[in-house]
């Protein structure tokens, strides 16, 4: 795991949700590039639902996904 991933990502990029990692870039190594991959976002929970059970679904994490 990333040391530090609570202090936010190093050098964050914007990238559109969803997309192929590999195809918004030109060099070689992005575009071949085959291993971890950090993903971060925000999201809003209303207030009402406090206390409640809430299901997050991520749709192509597909070797390893942890929610902190």
């Amino acid at each position: 795991m990333l040391e530090g991933w609570n202090r936010g990502l190093p050098e964050p990029l914007t990238v559109p949700v969803p997309s192929s990692f590999n195809d918004l870039f030109t060099d070689k190594d992005s575009r071949e590039y085959a291993g971890d991959f950090w993903y971060e976002t925000d999201f809003f929970v209303p207030g009402e639902w406090t206390d409640k059970d809430l299901d997050l679904r991520f749709g192509v994490a597909t070797h390893e996904a942890t929610f902190m």
